[in-house]
């Protein structure tokens, strides 16, 4: 992601957020915050399109991200 988009996803913290990543997955996060010098960020996941690739069930469930993972996100509520 370049700056621009990152100052974007910033402002999204505590919001409801789709993200598209590089690996085809559509999920629904709450943005908990960016770690700038590990380039990732942590989410409370919402709900997954793939919920079988992960071990426990996704939902309300604390997840880290790398910031190149990203394809493009969006907007969808205030809050979660």
């Amino acid at each position: 992601m370049v700056e621009v988009d990152l100052e974007r996803l910033r402002s999204y913290t505590d919001r409801g957020v789709s993200i598209k990543t590089v690996d085809g997955e559509n999920l629904v996060a709450k943005i908990i915050f960016l770690q700038d010098e590990y380039q990732d960020f942590i989410y409370d996941m919402v709900s997954t399109d793939r919920p079988e690739i992960y071990r426990t069930a996704p939902e309300k469930t604390a997840y880290v991200m790398p910031y190149r993972d990203v394809l493009s996100f969006e907007l969808v509520e205030e809050g979660l």
